[in-house]
């Protein structure tokens, strides 16, 4: 059996705010980097502003291949599990936004979260009914715009977190548009994260990765904390997961010396 090779990539909160998509995907190509996330810090103001809309669609081009996912933008009023119709349905229609502006920047996947608020734990059973409602209607414009949903694993406050709410929304889904993004920094804090791989790994299309203490998540660089990275490698290997490793994680430099960084992170851990 040949195993998969890992790949490094990067969510954009790897830079300010202040630095452009351009110049952003210019330093991590020159890298060697394989692919970009766009962040809800940077989807959700271009959803808000046609402008800048425009501006994040102009800067892309060019770009080919290196730009592979988008995270819909996350908050209260966007959240798919409520149990306010209204709420549940402008959370719906706030994620149809991102999801036309995944496919205007040819992107085949969308990462986003099933909840928002954390929930009480006599409300799951509830919640998880009410997520899933949301996520069967955006699957099917998913499936017309030929774009792929990955549904982010979440801490133990948020939907889906342990391996059986994952597995609830695994079966429920139409997997061949309808994935997980396996955040490993998240799913540490609900059981072995080699524990989803190994279980998941054939409907896992996005990873994020970054390390935390287990208490709570921390989005520290991989290698900071308490996670076994070379078990997490040999799951994803073992299992043929092709998503690139995003680097979830907000480093106290710049750009050019960041990237490089985390690209040297990279290869010690998973080269």
């Amino acid at each position: 059996m040949t195993l998969s090779t890992l790949r490094c990539g990067l969510c954009s909160c790897v830079a300010s705010e202040d630095t452009t998509l351009a110049e952003l995907l210019t330093h991590a190509r020159d890298a060697g980097v394989a692919a970009v996330e766009i962040g809800y810090e940077r989807s959700a103001p271009a959803l808000a502003d046609k402008v800048l809309r425009r501006q994040l669609i102009e800067a892309s081009r060019g770009h080919d291949g290196l730009l592979r996912s988008l995270h819909a933008p996350y908050t209260p009023d966007r959240d798919l599990s409520s149990l306010d119709e209204a709420e549940r349905r402008l959370a719906v229609s706030n994620n149809l936004l991102a999801l036309q502006l995944t496919r205007d920047l040819d992107m085949g996947i969308m990462v986003l979260h099933a909840s928002e608020d954390p929930i009480p734990e006599g409300l799951r059973p509830q919640r998880i009914d009410s997520a899933l409602n949301s996520l069967r209607q955006l699957q099917e414009e998913a499936r017309r715009m030929s774009v792929r949903l990955a549904v982010e694993t979440m801490p133990p406050e948020w939907l889906p977190a342990g391996l059986d709410e994952v597995a609830a929304f695994a079966d429920a889904l139409d997997p061949e548009v309808v994935g997980f993004c396996f955040d490993i920094n998240h799913s540490n804090l609900n059981a072995d994260p080699v524990a989803y791989i190994d279980r998941f790994g054939s409907r896992i299309i996005a990873v994020h990765a970054s390390d935390n203490d287990g208490i709570r998540q921390r989005h520290w660089i991989p290698g900071e904390g308490i996670i076994d990275w070379g078990g997490f490698a040999a799951a994803l290997r073992r299992n043929d997961v092709q998503a690139p490793l995003m680097y979830e994680v907000e480093p106290e430099t710049e750009l050019a010396e960041s990237i490089p960084m985390l690209r040297a992170n990279f290869e010690r851990l998973f080269g």
